[in-house]
This record gives C-alpha cells, structure tokens and sequence, in this order.
C-alpha cells in the first residue's frame, strides 16, 4: 500500500484533504504544516491537495532511499548531496510513469532514463520543489526550536538545512526566455478556431447540436471575458443578468451543490464584467434550448453541463474539448488551451486602449479590475506580451522610416 491523498467532506459541505501513510493512518505532520501554511491563508482545498501531493513524491523518495526523517531530523541530519539530487529526478518524473510509481528510488538513475520517463512540465517540477523546499523548512525549523543552543545537533541541522535550501533552489528551472513566453493567438489563428469551433463547420469535431452549441459558446466566453477555466466552469446561470449584460465572478470555495469531484474554483478577486448582446443572447439560446436536456441540469443552477446527465462540466471534460479541437485542426498551435485565450483577450484590451488613447496607468488599473488581480498585482505585464512586441516593432519600422528618409533627402 503506498502513500494516498484522501478528502472528507464535512456536513457544511467543506472539503478537507489529508495525506495518508501506508498503514492508512493520518500523517501528523503534513497536516500541521498544510492547516497553519496554506488552511491558515485560506488556500483552496486544490492548491492544498497540490501541495500535500509535492509532499507525498518526497516520503515515496525518501523510504525508496531507506531515508527516515524524523530519526535523521533529531541526529542534526537532513539529506546528503546525492540523496538531494536523488530527491530532485524523483520530483520531476509523473506519478503515472512506470518509474514514478516504483516504490525504490535509485539514486543512481540515469539521465537517459528520466529522460525516456514520463516527466512533469516546468511549471509543475517547479511547484513542487518549492512545496517540498517548504516542508522541510517547516521540519527542520520546528526540530531546531525543540533543540538547545549548545546541542551540537542543532548547529549541524541548521548548516544541512541551509544547503539543502540551496541546492533544491538551484535545481528550479530556468524562467522562459521572451521568444518562449507564453503569448495571445494572432488574429488569423483566432479567425481559424473560430471557423473550426462554428457549431455549423463541417470541421466541427463534435457530434451531437448540443455539443457543438455548447463548445463553441465555451470558446467564445473565453475570449471575450478572459476568465480562467475554474472562473468558467463555476458560473451559475443566476450570475447572469441579461437585461443589464453583465456576468458576475464569484468566489464559491467548498460549494455543498458542487458534486465534482475537483471543484473549479475562482483564483482571484470576484467580479462583475460586461458581455457582449451576441454571447448574453447565445447564453439565452442554450439554457433553454440545450442545457435542461441532461436528468441531472435542474439539481443545480452551473451554467454549463455534460452532454450525458446534466451533471456540471468537469475541469477533465473541458480539457477533453480542447484535446478533440487540436486534433481535428492540426494547422492550429498545438498549445491551443483555454488559458492561451486569457492571454488572447489580454492583446485585444491593449489594442482598444490603444484606440481610445487610454493613459498606461489607467489601462493597467481598468485591467486588472476586468481580470480580478488586486490594483497592485504584477500580473498584467505577464499577459500583454504579443502586443508589447508588436508595437515594438512598429516603433522600430517607423524609426528606420526616418533615418532612411533623412538619408534620401
């Protein structure tokens, strides 16, 4: 039996998740330090689940390795250089690889064999470095305070401490470069999945009118609203207000009516945002042309549904719409995925502004209130990317233009 993550939902309809040892029991420590660290914070039970998960990868590491922690932990002790390492090839293979799921860690893995291994994404391996840099932080930090001044253990645990610390940041992949940032669709690929996605197209991957009604509607909220797939998938038909044309973002962590088993949450500020007459009428269309036909659609009030009972769309479903359009349309990028949206409507923002000769400070602060960063955030300089260089671009051109036409004169 192996390590699990389990979740116990309480009578308010609040969802908690813990980390199980093999024997079944509870493990104390995780959940201490996920209740106090992340619980304490108000993190929602995915980024918790996120968490212990990075947690459960290092014990599976650790008892490969013949590594008890708690006896090293008290004998001024964490992990060597080699173990260290050992702990790194173990974060960056998936759990469903054949080498993830082997309970013995080899600390001598070859580079040719992670490689061929099913590896995680950069984003992911770098999460999960952090959360186990941060567990063993807590760990040691905790064994130290139980420790006296003059115990030698505890100078040596905080000399390992530090080292380790060190080489796991060391270890953290290396930031994109401008050329692979992650940018908006250019126009003429928003024209072509557009064409695709058209409930009418012959190219049109889905079968059934329902299907193809609800994916293309699904499309064209991403890129008109900009919202993220959790902010999607938890509107309620009640946030709609047709009269007005307007939608509301609203923040419903542990939903009791949400019977998915990962409920899509909203990551940031709750909001409401204007939508346009064609996408408030097509929303009109499909909840009463389409929406009600599922057993399961009058239960709750989640906006949009599975074709086979009426059930909420799950975060998994969506992905599979995505997956079917890269498939049917393999001219289009093959990273075509909802968040590629976000950033699609983040470019188009900028170019209104651009037209309405809004001031940078006011653009930046009208941004971050349609996508529900706090006025502060950083975060709109990591969405604006293709415009910037754009109209870069545009200034270079116009530059050149004139030193050639001083020249010609």
């Amino acid at each position: 039996m192996k390590y699990s993550i389990r979740a116990v939902t309480f009578k308010s309809g609040e969802r908690f998740v813990n980390l199980f040892a093999p024997d079944g029991s509870p493990m104390y420590w995780p959940t201490v330090w996920s209740l106090s660290t992340y619980r304490g914070r108000n993190k929602s039970v995915n980024t918790i689940e996120s968490v212990l998960r990075a947690v459960k990868a290092l014990y599976e590491f650790l008892d490969g390795a013949g590594v008890e922690l708690e006896s090293r932990l008290r004998t001024g002790r964490l992990l060597s250089l080699g173990e260290l390492e050992g702990l790194v090839q173990a974060l960056r293979v998936s759990n469903k690889s054949p080498l993830g799921q082997n309970k013995v860690i080899d600390l001598n893995i070859s580079k040719s064999k992670i490689a061929t291994a099913t590896t995680i994404g950069s984003g992911l391996f770098s999460a999960r470095l952090i959360y186990v840099r941060e567990y063993l932080v807590f760990r040691c930090q905790e064994t130290i305070l139980k420790l006296s001044n003059d115990n030698p253990s505890r100078a040596s645990l905080e000399g390992e401490l530090k080292i380790a610390e060190q080489f796991l940041k060391a270890r953290a992949p290396k930031k994109s470069t401008p050329l692979s940032e992650r940018e908006g669709l250019a126009p003429e690929r928003l024209k072509r999945l557009a064409a695709v996605v058209d409930h009418e197209s012959s190219e049109n991957p889905f079968k059934s009118e329902a299907v193809r009604f609800r994916n293309q509607l699904i499309i064209q909220s991403f890129i008109e609203t900009g919202v993220r797939r959790g902010e999607l998938l938890n509107i309620k038909i009640e946030d709609i207000n047709f009269r007005a044309q307007t939608l509301k973002i609203i923040r419903r962590p542990n939903d009791p009516g949400d019977s998915r088993k990962f409920q899509p949450l909203v990551k940031t500020r709750g909001r409401e945002i204007p939508i346009s007459p064609n996408l408030c009428e097509k929303l009109r269309l499909y909840i009463f042309r389409f929406r009600g036909n599922g057993v399961y659609a009058k239960k709750h009030g989640y906006l949009f549904v599975s074709d086979r009972g009426g059930q909420p769309l799950s975060l998994k479903s969506l992905n599979v719409i995505f997956d079917k359009i890269r498939a049917a349309a393999p001219d289009l990028q093959k990273n075509i995925h909802p968040h590629i949206l976000r950033h699609t409507w983040n470019d188009a923002f900028s170019e209104a502004m651009d037209r309405q000769k809004i001031s940078p400070e006011m653009e930046e602060k009208l941004r971050a209130e349609l996508m529900g960063w706090s006025p502060t955030s950083s975060m709109p300089s990591c969405y604006t990317k293709r415009h910037i260089r754009e109209r870069a671009i545009d200034v270079l051109k116009k530059q050149q233009e004139k030193i050639l036409r001083g020249k010609n004169a």
